[in-house]
């Protein structure tokens, strides 16, 4: 049921001095950490990639309305969303989870969805920069991008810009080695890339990564 965890996480937060953040990865389509739980039988969250197919850029800002709605409900501050990555063939490991549009497209959305989601007390975290792109399907331990710096510059950037100037407070970093970025260290252990995400890109916010 719904109130038990509302509860839980509430006392959570009475316990600690300072206020917790509690997040969950929300993404929508596969990805519904929170909503697939029996608590939440009336939430089933397509992913922004089949909804923006079918009713454009005004059907995903309903539903990451609901979606922000939901998790304020029962506590939650945080989610691991939206997926800023630009993918354009299902071989590629973001396709099913990432927009389906032009990088404007997605920056539309990117934007939309942290304005909202933060509006309704929900903190977003851009992922993953500084974007998978095109990388293939793969279990490698370590994967690696050769695109060129200048892809990334006029095309994966543009994203994570529109959501960082729409004050989002949060950026997840991915593991991946981008060799033209920094041949030496993955990008959530790249002094080089984050120098970027801080001095270029202007975010003051909040750099986290996951499953390092």
């Amino acid at each position: 049921y719904k109130e038990p965890i509302k509860e839980e996480l509430s006392s959570y937060q009475k316990k600690s001095d300072v206020e917790m953040i509690l997040a969950v990865e929300e993404e929508g389509g596969a990805v519904t950490a929170l909503s697939d739980l029996d608590a939440f039988p009336d939430e089933d969250f397509y992913s922004p990639r089949e909804i923006f197919a079918e009713k454009g850029l005004s059907g995903l800002q309903d539903s990451e309305t609901q979606k922000a709605q939901m998790l304020s409900s029962v506590g939650i501050n945080l989610n691991l969303a939206p997926v800023c990555d630009m993918a354009e063939d299902f071989t590629q490991i973001m396709y099913s989870r990432s927009l389906g549009g032009t990088p404007q497209e997605t920056s539309q959305y990117v934007k939309h969805t942290t304005q909202i989601s933060q509006s309704k007390g929900v903190s977003v975290a851009l992922k993953h920069f500084p974007g998978y792109g095109t990388i293939p399907d793969t279990y490698l331990p370590v994967v690696t991008d050769d695109r060129e710096a200048s892809t990334f510059e006029s095309r994966d950037f543009l994203p994570f810009k529109a959501g960082i100037d729409s004050g989002a407070h949060c950026v997840l970093m991915s593991n991946i080695l981008s060799t033209e970025l920094d041949p030496n260290c993955i990008a959530s252990l790249s002094d080089y890339t984050h120098t970027i995400l801080r001095n270029e890109l202007k975010f003051t916010g909040l750099i986290i990564t996951d499953n390092l």
